[in-house]
């Protein structure tokens, strides 16, 4: 199974820390985990440390930045 994990935050703490404990047990079934997160920190690290497949991205005002692309509701915005 290919699961995608977005994490609002970049903290280990709370829900971010809580999803990693769940998608460690999930990998140890083989599935496929990809994080989704908002900035560099202490997640990313333990994403590092584990070998995790991860992105960056960020939602403002309801639009998805990634890299250079702009999504809203699945449809690309703008390349800038």
């Amino acid at each position: 199974m290919k699961i995608l994990v977005y994490s609002h935050a970049s903290s280990f703490y709370g829900a971010p820390k809580s999803i990693f404990g769940l998608t460690n047990e999930l990998k140890k079934d083989n599935n496929e985990v990809i994080y989704v997160i908002p900035d560099h920190g202490i997640l990313e690290e333990n994403l590092i440390r584990k070998k995790y497949e991860y992105l960056y991205c960020q939602i403002r005002n309801g639009l998805w930045q990634i890299g250079d692309l702009i999504i809203a509701d699945g449809v690309i915005l703008s390349i800038m």
